[in-house]
């Protein structure tokens, strides 16, 4: 499991060093911080947020792409070989996309989920 994430984040920093890309970065003064970066080849997101947002973000997640295919304490995990790998533990979410190996459809659909998570996360409470 170490692995994959030293690999998430190797991938990561190599392709966005590499390609073109857009950054887009959303935070509030309550630990939360969502960086996304979008190239040609690749869609990244990685999150902090307040651990109580951890089930909500969970449940987005399923929503779109089902239930985990590794889960282990707090730990979650979804992979699909050569095209993503997600990785969502308490207060931390990584989203790696190879957009070279996915489809149109899977693209926009990680974007959307992208960017609901990051509406998601950035929100506040007023209660």
């Amino acid at each position: 499991m170490k692995k994959i994430v030293m690999m998430t984040a190797f991938l990561l920093s190599v392709g966005t060093g590499f390609a073109q890309s857009s950054k887009a970065s959303l935070s509030s003064t309550t630990n939360t911080n969502v960086s996304i970066t979008s190239s040609d080849r690749d869609y990244a997101l990685i999150a902090s947020f307040a651990d109580q947002k951890l089930l909500e973000v969970k449940k987005m997640i399923e929503d779109a792409l089902g239930a985990p295919t590794e889960s282990k304490e707090d730990l979650n995990v979804w992979i699909s070989r050569g095209i993503y790998t997600i990785t969502l533990r308490s207060e931390k979410l990584i989203i790696d996309l190879d957009k070279k190996n996915a489809s149109t459809a899977l693209v926009k659909k990680f974007e959307k989920l992208g960017e609901q998570i990051g509406n998601k996360v950035a929100a506040t409470k007023t209660k």
